[in-house]
């Protein structure tokens, strides 16, 4: 069974709820964890900053584990060996088109993510969804539809009319609204 766990944003705010998340990643797991974190929603001068920050928030939760890191490469052929070899896909928020553009060049991504633990942060969160509401760009958007549900991430009550504007969007599907550092869990 496949594990997705997504995160409406904000894991570097230090609070119960991203300690949680934390957590969560990591629960299934006695021993030894591959790791495997995708940034390709971001910058990549930011990568070495974001991988150090999600790192240690990582050690912090679980320090009994063996945790083992790696940053995914962006040659889509070597991308789907480690995806393979990785035991947690944690895919981390920012700008959501570049992130989804470069994720559809991987072939059967739903079925390179089977028995693992599937991590999406905001970004992460809405390639993983069939639709999303983006707040910053005000509109609804197609994700990669690996996860057949209807995404707002960075939810507060102000979104209510756009997460209603996301529910009547094209056909029915659960709609999943995630408040920042808050997290849901699914399993496929």
């Amino acid at each position: 069974m496949t594990k997705y766990i997504l995160h409406g944003g904000y894991t570097r705010i230090k609070n119960e709820s991203n300690k949680m998340f934390f957590k969560e990643i990591l629960s299934s797991f006695n021993k030894s964890v591959k790791i495997l974190f995708i940034f390709f929603a971001r910058p990549e001068k930011d990568w070495e900053m974001r991988e150090k920050r999600e790192k240690n928030h990582l050690k912090t939760a679980r320090p009994d584990l063996q945790l083992n890191f790696k940053v995914a490469n962006k040659d889509a052929a070597t991308l789907e060996k480690q995806i393979l070899e990785s035991d947690v896909i944690y895919i981390i928020g920012g700008e959501n088109k570049p992130l989804i553009n470069k994720l559809k060049n991987i072939k059967d991504l739903k079925d390179l993510f089977k028995d693992k633990v599937i991590v999406g942060s905001s970004a992460g969160a809405y390639a993983l969804s069939t639709y999303y509401y983006s707040h910053e760009a005000k509109g609804i958007f197609d994700g990669l539809g690996i996860l057949p549900i209807k995404t707002l991430a960075h939810y507060s009550p102000l979104l209510e009319n756009n997460l209603e504007e996301l529910k009547a969007y094209k056909e029915k599907l659960d709609t999943y609204a995630i408040e920042e550092t808050k997290h849901i869990v699914l399993e496929k």
